[in-house]
């Protein structure tokens, strides 16, 4: 839901900087690390060379292109991907030709260009020279700088230039790489803007919102992800990433519409201080993040690292704890290597695991912990095991028990001299597309903004890095919306097992009688009180938003019209939470011309999912009369899926969610600092607020016959 109440954010959140980083940032030594196996219709993108997620490298622009053949090849045989800031036809084919498996993905920047930045994937004299109109300007009608980068900023929500980056990816792809990395998808910030100028979106004529600028990152990536997908059917070596966070809102909102992403600054970023900490939540976050986005599939590129200071060992074992074949490592200080990558680990024994204070996971020759937290422990290993020394060295005597001080890592090897590999799986080979595509024009006409995909499976997300500060632009509940819809919330982020759905009253056969009767049985009449009635909602647990957060910041009611078909008792209410959406929720039963009937306030929330709360005292509704459920947050960050009650209601007998028309428009809010009744409606949006009814008695003859028994030969 966009609406003109947003909130623009001014704090200096720290995200993913596009990487210039003079040389090589990781090393080229190997991390042997598999275990999880993918699903059939995507076994065959799983590209390692030594049988494992290995590590990659991200080199500086033109980096690669200075090297020799030799160094060249070299680079490619002992690596599995290479993110290249600028790419070249004929680096491509020679590293391509040393490791056929290698993935090369090609960089494109949402939001900017250097001027001197001309390759055949985009080019600053085509944009410039045919496009101007893609350069964002200023209220004084000038192109803006990048504080950041001092790069041109450009215009990510026009069209015609989403259809440019989208068609990037198919001119990447036919030059020998594997696709693209769509660079800095984030909110806006102020050091984008600092040094020249504050960005006007061309579509309002007002400045760009947050919201607005996080929806036209969603419609980039979407674009040229659909765009691929399209022209390669089935073939999952033709990729579209984005780089950015993987926890929290970016996670949730650009993850459903790309094959992966770089996680720039995962765990501790190289632009941060090596004494500022994220908090152990935020922290285990990020590592289940990494694991559940692998078993959904998706490619995880993991970028670590530390200003003026050396993490590797607490960010490279908190990767451990979640790496999988779908996850790579750098730790961006490095250039040639740090000889710790090459140490035998072997493959997983299982998922991490929480004991003795540190979280831990096991391999087949390695133990590894980490400590998130500020305080020191005392780990005992059991049998003797070689650590791992900070310079990436061996120690060459044994050790029970280590003292794991603040916000450290640590690995432990039980055989130090194995140096046998695991012997990788078959290389994949990918299919070939059903046509050879050839990629559009620049200037090819924009396709219609694709539908959003549906949800699979439920979230578990854990809480999220500290959300920036900001700035409230008062809402104007009444005045006409102009946004666009924001972006739909992950198709799937869990790995967990789903809570399963509320099962309805199932009917048990009656047991057959010992000796039957030629007296039919006498009908007897059941009941179901509502104390103790099967309770029915109009969803399901199983059942999640396809947009789970909602980039809307401000205090608001969001509710849902509603009707049963039979009488009973609204016992409580029920909403859908992403993890963003903190604070305290307060659940409200309406009539349907604003009479309050009950309130509540939620407790024992969890991070994310189905919540309920239950009012102290039921309350009866009559049947076939409309109502209203509703909930109440602080901090915004709710569920929203646009148009959803456009065409159809949600039909659960005996309730049904009101499709549009029946009583009005469906999917209604309010914006207020506390609870109150929400009648405005935007977009026949669903925010996913439900109740839990009890219907009335209900009685049922269930009558049984049985017939007279025959015995043969009597």
């Amino acid at each position: 839901m966009m609406k003109l109440s947003m909130l623009l954010l001014t704090a200096t959140l720290v995200v993913a900087v596009g990487g210039v980083i003079p040389g090589l940032q990781n090393p080229l030594a190997r991390a042997i690390l598999t275990n999880v196996s993918a699903s059939a219709a995507q076994s065959q993108a799983i590209l390692k060379t030594d049988g494992g997620p290995g590590l990659f490298i991200w080199p500086d622009r033109w980096y690669l292109s200075s090297l020799t053949i030799s160094q060249q090849q070299a680079i490619a045989q002992r690596n599995d991907a290479i993110w290249r800031d600028a790419v070249d036809k004929t680096v491509n084919a020679t590293m391509k030709a040393a490791n056929p498996n290698l993935r090369i993905i090609g960089y494109v920047n949402a939001i900017w260009i250097w001027s001197n930045h001309n390759d055949f994937i985009w080019s600053y004299d085509y944009i410039n020279a045919n496009h101007p109109e893609w350069f964002l300007k200023d209220a004084n009608g000038n192109r803006i700088i990048s504080g950041a980068h001092y790069g041109v900023m450009l215009d990510l929500g026009n069209p015609g230039f989403q259809q440019y980056i989208a068609d990037a990816a198919l001119r990447a792809i036919s030059g020998g790489a594997n696709g693209i990395y769509i660079d800095d998808a984030h909110e806006i910030y102020p050091s984008f803007y600092s040094a020249s100028g504050y960005p006007i979106n061309p579509r309002t004529g007002a400045p760009y919102t947050n919201a607005e600028w996080a929806q036209d990152t969603y419609n980039l990536i979407k674009k040229a992800h659909d765009t691929v997908r399209a022209a390669y059917p089935g073939d999952y070596n033709k990729l579209v990433f984005y780089n950015g966070y993987i926890h929290g809102w970016q996670g949730e909102s650009f993850m459903p519409v790309a094959d992966g992403a770089m996680s720039e600054g995962f765990v501790h970023a190289y632009w941060e201080s090596a004494s500022s900490f994220r908090d152990p939540a935020t922290w285990k976050g990020e590592i289940d993040d990494l694991v559940n986005y692998q078993a959904q599939g998706k490619f995880i590129y993991a970028v670590s690292g530390a200003s003026g200071s050396d993490l590797n060992m607490y960010t490279y074992a908190s990767y451990l704890l979640g790496a999988g074949p779908r996850s790579y490592y750098n730790y961006a200080s490095y250039g040639n290597g740090w000889a710790g990558f090459g140490a035998p680990l072997g493959t997983p024994s299982g998922a991490y695991y929480y004991a003795n204070n540190v979280y831990q996971r096991d391999y087949s020759n390695a133990k590894v912990l980490v400590n998130p937290t500020g305080n020191w422990y005392t780990v005992s290993l059991g049998a003797g095991l070689y650590g791992l020394n900070q310079d990436g060295s061996i120690a060459s005597g044994t050790t029970s028990s280590v003292n794991l001080g603040p916000h450290s890592g640590a690995i432990f090897l039980k055989n130090p001299n194995l140096s046998s590999m695991p012997s990788p799986t078959a290389t994949p080979v990918p299919p070939t597309p059903t046509a050879t595509p050839v990629p559009p024009s620049p200037t090819a006409t924009p396709t219609a903004t694709p539908v959003p995909p549906s949800p699979t499976a439920t979230s578990t997300a854990t809480p999220v890095p500290p959300t920036p500060t900001a700035t409230p632009v008062p809402p104007s509940p009444s005045a006409t919306p102009t946004a666009t819809p924001v972006p739909p919330s992950p198709t799937a982020t869990s790995t967990a097992t789903p809570v399963p759905p509320t099962p309805t009253a199932t009917p048990v056969p009656p047991s057959p009688t010992a000796t039957p009767t030629a007296t039919p049985a006498l009908p007897t009449p059941t009941a179901t009180s509502p104390a103790g009635a099967t309770k029915v909602s109009i969803w399901g647990n199983s059942a999640v938003p396809t947009k789970i957060t909602d980039h809307d910041t401000a205090a608001v009611e969001l509710g849902v019209k509603f009707k049963s078909d039979v009488g009973g008792q609204i016992v409580g209410i029920r909403f859908y939470k992403g993890s963003t959406n903190t604070g305290t929720h307060v659940g409200s039963l309406w009539d349907s011309n604003g009479q309050l009937l009950a309130r509540a306030t939620f407790t024992n929330e969890t991070a994310s999912g189905w919540q309920q709360v239950n009012f102290a005292t039921p309350v009866a509704i009559s049947a076939n009369t409309v109502y209203v459920a509703s909930y109440h947050t602080n901090v915004g960050r709710y569920a929203a899926d646009d148009n959803y009650f456009a065409n159809s209601g949600v039909d659960n007998a005996p309730l049904h969610a009101l499709r549009n028309g029946v009583s009005g428009d469906n999917g209604v809010y309010a914006y207020s600092s506390s609870p109150a009744f929400p009648s405005q409606t935007y977009q026949s949006s669903n925010y996913w607020v439900d109740v839990v009814f009890a219907p009335n008695l209900v009685f049922a003859l269930n009558l049984v016959f049985v017939p007279n028994v025959v015995v043969a030969g009597r």
